[in-house]
């Protein structure tokens, strides 16, 4: 069974692009603390496509307080210089704030509206 589940803040504001095509998707990277004593995180690669890319966009930004789940996805690259390289991601089925101080109108990417952001939530879970 290929499934995770993260707990974690967004370290910049998730921004969307476009594929080949018409899909749209987005990038970004999770802190994830580890459970020790001394204070590490892991940085995994977080990945989510169509509505849920457009819904990540639309409510979270740097240091968002997030629960992802997915599945682990590793695939082959060609980076810029010609060099094969092996990613490794997290693929967002679902995901939800953890923190309810996210719907302060001081955040930069957030109107604010808690029923909205849970509404476009709801939606997106409701069409997976």
């Amino acid at each position: 069974m290929n499934l995770t589940i993260l707990t974690g803040r967004v370290t910049a504001d998730p921004v969307l692009k476009k594929a080949e095509g018409e899909r749209v998707y987005t990038s970004f990277i999770l802190a994830v603390p580890r459970q020790k004593k001394v204070p590490e995180a892991d940085f995994p690669k977080i990945t989510a496509y169509g509505k849920t890319a457009e819904n990540i966009c639309r409510c979270l930004h740097k240091n968002s307080k997030v629960i992802i789940r997915g599945k682990v996805r590793t695939r082959n690259i060609i980076d810029s210089e010609g060099i094969r390289q092996t990613l490794t991601e997290i693929l967002v089925s679902n995901w939800e704030f953890s923190d309810t101080r996210e719907f302060s109108d001081t955040k930069p990417n957030n109107s604010g509206d808690y029923a909205a952001a849970s509404e476009a939530v709801e939606e997106e879970q409701a069409d997976n």
